[in-house]
């Protein structure tokens, strides 16, 4: 039998739940999924005893900081009756935003009459689901409904997705800038799935 891969769970409030999603890839996490609760999915050498300890030093700290962290400690636990890729992807399903858009990830396109924004779950910030993004993305339809802008700059563009947005809304030439590698190769990765990298750079 191989070993078990590992999920992380915590609960989380909309204050924190940036900065702790952030630190669970630092600590390796291979995909991330947040609602109310936090799941954290790590491979099979992950150190459980290492992952909670971290975590409880991080909630620790926000606590001291005056952040209201829930009483209910992390909890980690192996994922043996599924692969963690798949226990990753199910959380992750379309969602319709404003009045004209749809995120989805690649697994699972619905045939729609909105503008569809395909992003890949990974390591960069932004999929849709969570407030911030979400409100982002709105906000940006609305302008784009008054106005018609030919440039933007998206500052801190995680995987992409509200220069992808903006270019699907009619912005001609978007620059998306990030200071994480890995952001800038999923940004990149996005826009080509997107048919904008010519719009996007």
């Amino acid at each position: 039998m191989s070993p078990p891969y590992w999920q992380l769970s915590v609960p989380v409030s909309e204050a924190i739940s940036e900065g702790l999603t952030n630190f669970v890839w630092e600590l390796g996490a291979l995909g991330v999924v947040e609602d109310d609760v936090l799941r954290a999915f790590f491979p099979p050498d992950a150190v459980p005893r290492e992952l909670d300890t971290r975590v409880r030093a991080y909630l620790d700290g926000l606590r001291a900081l005056g952040y209201r962290v829930e009483d209910v400690p992390p909890a980690v636990r192996p994922l043996e009756d599924e692969p963690w890729a798949e226990a990753w992807k199910a959380h992750f399903r379309p969602i319709e935003i404003g009045a004209r858009l749809l995120v989805a990830p690649p697994w699972d396109i619905p045939a729609s009459s909105r503008l569809t924004i395909v992003i890949e779950p990974g390591r960069a910030f932004g999929t849709g689901h969570h407030g911030s993004t979400a409100g982002c993305l709105a906000l940006i339809e609305r302008l784009a409904a008054r106005e018609r802008f030919d440039r933007a700059l998206d500052v801190g563009t995680g995987s992409g997705i509200l220069a992808i947005a903006a270019a699907h809304l009619g912005v001609r030439e978007v620059l998306a800038v990030d200071g994480d590698p890995d952001a800038i190769a999923a940004a990149v990765a996005n826009a080509a799935r997107n048919v904008v990298p010519d719009r996007v750079r």
